[in-house]
């Protein structure tokens, strides 16, 4: 959910491919990525995810790096690793909250929350910004999709909801 959350990522694939690699003893292995991650830009991510104290103790890192030389480029771009100190609790529940949010497309709402965003002079709670909208559940849905596109910027740190400080992005 974060990966599809992030306003570059494209595309995601999950255990995109398996790939063959000589470990540190020169001995022939395979891993299997997680996911491919595609960013608007093409970039292709291979990405391994695993807690990071379990990480550390594999010594993944150290294998990932051995793994990236040798992922041929037709495959992936870049390989990385992905634990849970990557981000915090509260950035995953919001990632999980736009996902719900973003279920049922509702253009109109998102072009009202446009008009209504142009308007806006300095930061507005997102509840006081859906109650000018006029579009009540209709425009929080439109404002959580706003957020994560980029015609809003959350000012306050933490999981989103009414009581959140938004101002005009630079989307």
């Amino acid at each position: 959910m974060l990966f599809l959350a992030h306003p570059k990522v494209v595309d995601l694939v999950e255990q995109p491919f398996r790939v063959g690699y000589e470990n540190r003893q020169g001995k022939p292995r395979h891993h299997v990525f997680d996911y491919l991650v595609e960013t608007s830009d093409g970039t292709r991510i291979a990405v391994a995810v695993k807690p990071a104290e379990r990480a550390r103790k594999i010594g993944l890192v150290e294998d990932l790096s051995i793994i990236a030389k040798q992922v041929p480029d037709e495959l992936a771009d870049q390989v990385s690793l992905f634990t849970d100190e990557h981000y915090e609790p509260w950035q995953a529940w919001n990632a999980h909250h736009l996902h719900a949010c973003r279920k049922t497309a509702d253009p109109h709402a998102d072009c009202i929350l446009a008009r209504t965003v142009e308007q806006l002079h300095g930061a507005v709670s997102l509840g006081d910004l859906v109650v000018m909208t006029g579009l009540g559940g209709r425009g929080y849905k439109a404002a959580i999709r706003g957020i994560f596109s980029g015609v809003l910027a959350q000012m306050t740190a933490g999981r989103i909801g009414p009581k959140s400080t938004v101002m005009r992005g630079g989307a």
